[in-house]
């Protein structure tokens, strides 16, 4: 009886140290993956960032580009936080991540010559300063509110999180949607 107990234990180890492996495998390979996105996202939107200055500068159109930027990176941003949620879509979620760095980061140099353009009589380092330092202040203010938002998910079958009750897998759609939502006005 206490060999058979032994035994059944021994069984539920090995399977136990199994799924243990696979979810630090998994572990892994997301970690990469999420620096893969990363980096792509900001080659890309660095390619980005410079085709919009030369097109800014041969076209002078200013609010076209803004607007079409904007929209882009809005419409890449939608689709990401979509898939997001959904397993198994990496490719989705690598394009549109680029996308969004094209867009993204591609709205930068036409931002900053439009506030230059806005604030003519002011020297471009000070408008530019500030533009840093509002962009900080909203960094730390959304630091605050996104974690303040998110709640734990009803549905934990896509984490690979502990769900031991010490730490819950939370879900910030809510939070993330809303700083969205705040950057767009």
């Amino acid at each position: 009886m206490k060999r058979k107990k032994e035994k059944k234990k021994k069984k539920e180890n090995k399977e136990n140290e199994r799924k243990n492996e696979g979810l630090n495998k998994k572990k892994k390979e997301r970690k990469v993956f999420s620096g893969m996105v990363n980096g792509l996202m900001l080659l890309f939107g660095f390619g980005g960032a410079v085709a919009s200055g030369i097109v800014l500068d041969r076209t002078k159109l200013y609010a076209e580009i803004t607007i079409y930027l904007f929209g882009g990176a809005a419409i890449c941003a939608i689709v990401l936080l979509e898939f997001f949620l959904v397993p198994d879509q990496e490719a989705v979620i690598l394009v549109f991540a680029i996308l969004f760095g094209i867009f993204g980061e591609g709205l930068f140099p036409v931002g900053l010559e439009l506030a230059v353009e806005a604030t003519y009589p002011v020297e471009e380092s000070i408008t530019s300063a500030f533009i840093y330092l509002s962009g900080q202040i909203i960094g730390i203010v959304i630091i605050f509110i996104v974690p303040a938002l998110a709640f734990e998910r009803a549905d934990q079958t896509m984490s690979i999180c502990s769900t031991d009750g010490e730490y819950a897998p939370l879900d910030y759609t809510i939070s993330i949607t809303s700083s969205l939502g705040s950057s767009l006005d």
